[in-house]
């Protein structure tokens, strides 16, 4: 079996890793590396100047971020 980490599971982390695990083949395991338990929308905060967005909205729970096909270490 081969193994795909992933360190970070920032917007670019979990979109990489949400990605490849439905295109890798089907011996891969994916696992997502990343201590927070919340996902913050970084893109998100190019707004918050302007007041166009609520920075409580930006914030999401990690686990349900990340497919259920990746497995993620915390």
């Amino acid at each position: 079996m081969k193994h795909l980490v992933i360190l970070g599971a920032g917007t670019g982390g979990t979109l990489l890793a949400n990605r490849l695990v439905h295109s890798l083949p089907s011996d891969w395991k994916t696992t997502v590396v990343d201590p927070s338990l919340e996902h913050l929308y970084q893109p998100g905060l190019l707004f918050l100047p302007f007041r166009a967005h609520d920075e409580s909205k930006m914030l999401r729970p990690r686990g349900p971020t990340l497919s259920s096909d990746v497995t993620w270490l915390q």
